[in-house]
């Protein structure tokens, strides 16, 4: 009886002691480093005056395109500080945004963005859009500097994130 009863709490011990469903190699909670992802060689560098309306779509040639302005931090700019500004149904595609910019990529409705790579800075702002199936979509995120990285990604709720809530179509 000793024997069943030593052996019962070995194997309780055992099962509280094994690695919980948060340390799983599948689990993103288990991740200790973030995935880095090499950007592509650019093929050139472009700087615009001005921002670049773009109506229809723009391949960019994998150049890099800035605004030869120095990054202000986490003050926000507007349009007029875009690299580019998509018109509802434009695709900007092949493209690497540079650090030399405030505002990155402007979405005015509905557009594409494919193959677009940004080094530094503010990258995208949608305005004028909306959501079939989703409530709330992070629609501001203020990262971090390099080094000081969550060592894990987490789900629910960031304080990094501007949540808002999307109208229906």
């Amino acid at each position: 009886m000793k024997f069943s009863a030593v052996i019962a709490a070995i194997s309780a011990t055992a099962a509280f002691a094994a690695p919980g469903a948060e340390t799983s190699p599948n689990n993103f909670g288990a991740i200790e480093k973030r995935a880095s992802f090499p950007i592509p060689a650019s093929k050139g560098t472009v700087t615009y005056k001005a921002a670049k309306a773009v109506s229809g779509t723009f391949d960019g040639g994998l150049k890099t395109y800035g605004r030869g302005v120095k990054c202000t931090g986490q003050a926000e700019g507007g349009d007029k500080d875009a690299v580019f500004i998509l018109d509802n149904g434009a695709t900007l595609k092949n493209a690497i945004i540079g650090a030399d910019q405030i505002e990155g990529v402007h979405c005015k409705g509905s557009c594409t963005i494919q193959n677009v790579w940004w080094t530094a800075g503010d990258t995208s702002t949608i305005t004028g859009t909306c959501a079939t199936s989703v409530k709330e979509v992070c629609t501001e995120f203020q990262g971090t500097t390099p080094g000081n990285e969550p060592k894990k990604l987490r789900s629910g709720p960031s304080t990094a994130c501007k949540y808002s809530t999307l109208k229906a179509c």
